[in-house]
């Protein structure tokens, strides 16, 4: 079983993303907001640095580390532009960050806390990890397939 961090987990949108992962994967939240005291204390929550911190993706890394997670799958628009910048470096200690390459960013369309209307489809390299299966060739992030075309799904900051 992959151990997965979703930010932005104190958000109903980040609780619609865990419930359509495939049962192979362990959600954990995080969020960069506070987090009630109960809620961390069940396990399943941990506190994220702010993106406004210089530390930012080195803080992110080491909390991943800690907490033994595979996959990082980040909803907050300004984590998802400045994690695709250094996919690399978590890539060196073998953690995913389901994040679009950082040259493809200027040519997607964001959807900012899509409505119940929109399903987010979380896409690795055009491979689903959801449970009912949307292969989009090449796209990588929280996803959403519409008439308009493809959406990248994020949560405001």
């Amino acid at each position: 079983m992959k151990n997965v961090l979703i930010t932005g987990g104190t958000e109903f949108f980040a609780q619609r993303v865990a419930r359509g992962l495939n049962e192979q994967f362990k959600v954990i939240f995080g969020d960069s907001k506070a987090i009630p005291k109960i809620l961390l204390e069940s396990g399943r929550y941990i506190d994220l640095p702010l993106t406004s911190r210089i530390s930012f993706n080195h803080e992110l890394l080491s909390s991943a580390l800690d907490h033994n997670v595979d996959i990082i799958i980040p909803l907050r628009k300004r984590e998802i532009v400045q994690l695709s910048a250094c996919k690399d470096l978590f890539h060196e200690y073998d953690i995913t960050l389901v994040v679009p390459a950082f040259e493809s960013l200027k040519h997607l369309q964001f959807i900012s806390n899509p409505g119940k209307g929109f399903i987010p489809n979380v896409l690795v390299n055009g491979e689903s990890l959801n449970t009912e299966k949307l292969s989009l060739k090449g796209y990588t992030g929280v996803c959403s397939d519409t008439a308009e075309g493809v959406l990248l799904c994020c949560l405001d900051d």
